[in-house]
């Protein structure tokens, strides 16, 4: 799957149900905007979501579907989300 199937695939996660479409339109105002960050940056993070490193306010629904994600496939994502917008 491409890294924009992987962000859109509510059985996996559903990252647009939050972030909104291009990663840009939080559904709620502690929802970070994430479309045209860097791609090195976003798969770090990701990625700490994944192995259960980053702690913040939104870390458990995040961990909980970062979970459902290969490292290879959050960085598609990541690589995905690097071309929405800028930041």
């Amino acid at each position: 799957m491409t890294g924009e199937q992987l962000y859109n695939d509510y059985g996996r996660g559903g990252c647009v149900s939050c972030h909104g479409a291009d990663g840009n339109q939080p559904k709620m105002p502690l929802i970070p905007k994430i479309g045209g960050q860097s791609s090195p940056y976003l798969a770090s993070q990701l990625r700490d979501y994944h192995h259960k490193r980053r702690v913040n306010g939104l870390y458990i629904p995040m961990e909980n579907v970062m979970d459902t994600y290969t490292d290879d496939e959050i960085q598609r994502i990541a690589d995905f989300l690097s071309t929405r917008g800028t930041f």
